[in-house]
């Protein structure tokens, strides 16, 4: 997740203050891309490896504590799912940010199919929990609060469908 983070800025700031605009803006294009990707995918693989409570301090080898916690079916799917959240975010800023109707357009139109793939990835995590016998539904469902905020979440979710609806 570093690497992306830092491999993610480092492209940002070449993309936009290299002096040289040559063939290298293309390797800089495909890398933030990459790294767009692998940053908020690694995020939710070690948020879903911590949320699962799989991980075993007490192990004596590090990949068996902390690497292969992550390499099973919840924390990719968390992994995922914040993936297509943070590709819904940037499609609602560049949404916001552009002028001309016809990107306008299409950003709206990707955002709402961002957000049937983001409730499909939703499903899938907590298909993921059944199947590995993590408690996170009654985590979620199960407390007030938590509960609150779930339905706080569908109501702003259903608000901003709408919203964004209108906009196409």
């Amino acid at each position: 997740m570093l690497l992306g983070i830092i491999a993610r800025g480092t492209t940002f700031t070449f993309l936009h203050y290299d002096a040289v605009k040559d063939s290298w803006q293309g390797v800089y294009d495909k890398i933030f891309l990459y790294s767009s990707f692998v940053t908020p995918f690694c995020l939710g693989i070690i948020a879903g490896s911590a949320v699962s409570g799989t991980i075993d301090t007490q192990n004596l080898s590090f990949s068996a504590s902390y690497i292969y916690n992550w390499l099973n079916w919840f924390p990719l799917s968390v992994g995922l799912f914040t993936v297509v959240i943070f590709g819904f975010l940037a499609a609602m800023y560049l949404s916001e940010g552009v002028t001309h109707p016809e990107l306008k357009k299409s950003c709206n139109y990707l955002g709402n199919v961002i957000i049937l793939l983001m409730l499909f990835c939703a499903g899938l995590v907590f298909i993921a929990t059944a199947a590995q016998s993590i408690s996170l539904t009654s985590w979620v469902f199960g407390n007030p609060w938590s509960m609150t905020a779930v339905i706080l979440a569908a109501i702003s979710l259903l608000t901003l469908w709408y919203r964004i609806i209108l906009a196409i």
